[in-house]
């Protein structure tokens, strides 16, 4: 191959038009077909909306562009996380017999730190972030990270208090 060719991924057609509508169609059907809100039987205007959504956000170039700038990262991150479950099924790691599950804190943990990163990386793709680390250097940066954070400490407490209350009930 010549230096001056583009492989099938860096054409510009298939990377920022073609990737993009996919990807947002597969993802707008399963949606639909799975909760049935539009309709019970006739997949076709499942199919039919998913298309017009997929074809909208394609129109539209600063989405279809944070979705190319953002699907690498999902893309590792996917990989990473299904290397892990190989590497565990693997090495035959069970309990009794039946396959292996995390425990319920490990789960919760994984999913507030996957959580965060999906933040982040959605906060980096669209510019965002920069803005938000611009903010400490503001005077009035460290009155708004302790007003956060006591905000989330009573959030998270009122929500301890409501499941354990739920749980006696």
């Amino acid at each position: 191959m010549s230096a001056g060719t583009l492989s099938l991924f860096e054409q510009p057609l298939f990377a920022n038009i073609i990737l993009p509508f996919l990807l947002i169609f597969v993802i707008v059907y399963a949606v639909l077909e799975k909760t049935k809100i539009l309709s019970k039987e006739n997949k076709a205007i499942n199919v039919i909306v998913a298309f017009v959504i997929g074809i909208v956000f394609i129109g539209v170039p600063a989405a279809a562009g944070v979705t190319t700038k953002f699907l690498p990262i999902v893309a590792v991150i996917v990989v990473l996380i299904f290397g892990l479950m190989l590497m565990f099924g693997i090495a035959g790691i069970s309990k009794g017999g039946e396959s292996f599950e995390f425990h319920t804190g490990l789960k919760i943990t994984l999913g507030i730190l996957v959580g965060i990163a999906f933040v982040i990386t959605i906060l980096w793709a669209t510019g965002t972030l920069q803005y938000i680390i611009a903010v400490k250097e503001q005077w009035w940066a460290s009155q708004l990270w302790q007003t956060l954070i006591f905000i989330g400490l009573l959030v998270g407490v009122i929500i301890v208090l409501l499941i354990k209350e739920k749980n006696k009930s």
